[in-house]
């Protein structure tokens, strides 16, 4: 029984632990919605990542608690498939108290921040711009200092991702791939790579922007950038010129489009 002793004395801290780490909780009302599964997600950066799945009881009722660090408030949100039923931005201690219903219209207590959250979606959800798209790069202080060749960078990535989906087409057509095309793969994504760190500028490149430092250590930035395009060009040449073999001759002009992203997708094609 010594030997157990220290085992329980852990076992009670964790537990101890575990019951003061500060956390928020969510008592929520979902009208004509029993029995419904819905998921409760974190905002995290730029996205969202998803913290659990609940379900409502027979009255469309639940309870969640959701861990929240003292002093930083965390962005929480209420899924029911696509449509989000509720937006809050929960303290420490706090227990907010939410009634919503099915198609987005919610109303909140308990908590400061999400009340003034929800009136701000209230008020102004009409002037509320919703921009859906990606932004590849991981840190972006003082992009607008080189708007060129960042713009340069983000289509690099679109093309590399969509030049290696095509390889893998052509791979699985029969093709057999060039020898140095690893290679070629991964010397853009070194250059992408060392481009997207996130040192911008010299230490005068605000009050001398146009100083000889300054465009040195510019010049030396985008070096990368335009590095990896020519990269991804020569890849992207190498695959249309792999796909093309396996593209039947039509008796008039036509234009062939390979879908390389992971879903199904229709819309106009820009040549």
């Amino acid at each position: 029984m010594r030997n157990c002793k220290p085992l329980f004395a852990v076992c009670a801290a964790v537990a101890a632990l575990t019951a003061c780490s500060p956390k928020a909780s969510i008592d929520m009302t979902v009208k004509d919605a029993p029995g419904t599964k819905l998921a409760v997600h974190k905002l995290n950066v730029n996205t969202t990542e998803l913290l659990d799945s609940v379900c409502t009881d027979a009255k469309g009722h639940f309870r969640y608690s959701v861990g929240v660090k003292k002093g930083d408030p965390d962005f929480i949100y209420v899924f029911k498939g696509d449509t989000r039923l509720a937006s809050l931005l929960l303290e420490a201690g706090e227990k907010a108290v939410v009634e919503a219903d099915t198609l987005g219209s919610y109303s909140v207590s308990g908590s400061k921040g999400s009340e003034e959250l929800c009136e701000v979606e209230k008020d102004y959800a009409d002037q509320i711009q919703t921009i859906r798209g990606a932004w590849p790069d991981w840190w972006t202080d003082g992009f607008g200092s080189g708007a060129r060749e960042a713009a340069v960078s983000r289509v690099t990535h679109s093309d590399i991702i969509a030049n290696q989906a095509g390889l893998a087409f052509a791979q699985m057509l029969g093709a057999k791939l060039p020898e140095k095309t690893q290679e070629q793969i991964d010397a853009a994504n070194k250059a992408l790579l060392f481009y997207d760190e996130h040192t911008f500028g010299y230490s005068e490149s605000v009050r001398d922007a146009y100083g000889l430092e300054t465009w040195e250590q510019r010049s030396l930035k985008q070096s990368y950038a335009w590095e990896a395009y020519r990269h991804v060009g020569l890849l992207g040449e190498t695959t249309m010129g792999l796909l093309q073999t396996f593209t039947p001759k039509a008796e008039c002009p036509s234009i062939v489009v390979y879908n390389t992203l992971n879903w199904t997708y229709s819309g106009l094609a820009k040549a």
